[in-house]
C-alpha cells in the first residue's frame, strides 16, 4: 500500500512540475505574434503593447536609445557618457539562472578589454534592488557600472528574457543583441570586433 501512495505522490508532484512549467513558458496557442527569441534566458512579462515610453526602441543598426539611471551607490549613468567607446548593456536580475551563467563572463570580459575602452553596463532589473541584486554583484565581483533600470528603459529596449546584452559600437549604433548566457569565445570575438 505505501509504495503505491509514493507512486501516486511522484506522478502528483510531476504533474504539478508540467503545469508550473506551462504556466512559465506558455503551452499551445498561437505564437505566430511572440518572437521566438527566448531561447536559452529567463523569459519576463511582455510589455503592454501600445505602453507610453519617453525613450525610442532600439534597433539594431540604428543609434542606441540613450537613458541615464542611477547606480546601486547612487549616482547617475547616461549610456552617451561613454560615446566613443564599445558599450556592452547587459540587463540581469539576481533570481535568473542564466543570469549567474553570465555575469563571471562580464567581469572577464570587462577586466581584459577595459584598457582598450571597452565599458560594460549591468542593468538590474530586481525589484526592489537590495539586498540580492547587491549580494549578486558583490559575489561575481563586479567592477563595472552597475544601474537600476526603469520601466521606460526595459521598454525602450524591449526587454523580453534576461540576461540580454546589447552591443553598441563607439558611434552609439546598436550593432547586436545577444540574448541568453553565451560562450565566453564568442563575447570575446563580438568585443574584438568592436576595438
Amino acid at each position: 500500500m505505501n509504495a503505491r501512495l509514493n507512486m501516486g505522490w511522484n506522478y502528483a508532484r510531476g504533474g504539478i512540475a508540467v503545469l508550473i512549467l506551462a504556466a512559465l513558458f506558455g503551452c499551445g496557442g498561437d505564437d505566430s505574434e511572440r518572437p521566438s527569441r527566448l531561447t536559452g534566458a529567463f523569459p519576463l512579462t511582455e510589455p503592454s503593447p501600445g505602453s507610453p515610453g519617453v525613450l525610442p526602441s532600439a534597433v539594431v543598426g540604428q543609434p542606441a536609445p540613450n537613458f541615464t539611471l542611477k547606480t546601486m551607490d547612487g549616482d547617475t549613468v547616461s549610456l552617451s557618457d561613454y560615446r566613443g567607446a564599445p558599450v556592452l548593456v547587459e540587463f540581469w536580475a539576481s533570481w535568473c539562472g542564466p543570469c549567474h551563467t553570465s555575469a563571471p563572463k562580464m567581469q572577464e570580459l570587462f577586466e581584459r578589454f577595459e584598457d582598450d575602452g571597452l565599458t560594460i553596463l549591468g542593468i538590474s532589473v530586481d525589484n526592489p534592488f537590495e539586498p540580492a541584486g547587491r549580494l549578486f554583484v558583490e559575489r561575481y565581483q563586479w567592477t563595472f557600472p552597475v544601474l537600476l533600470t526603469s520601466n521606460a528603459v526595459s521598454e525602450a529596449y524591449d526587454v523580453r528574457a534576461i540576461p540580454v546584452t546589447f552591443v553598441v559600437d563607439s558611434e552609439g549604433i546598436l550593432v547586436r543583441e545577444l540574448i541568453g548566457a553565451r560562450p565566453l569565445n564568442e563575447m570575446v570575438n563580438i568585443v574584438q570586433g568592436l576595438l
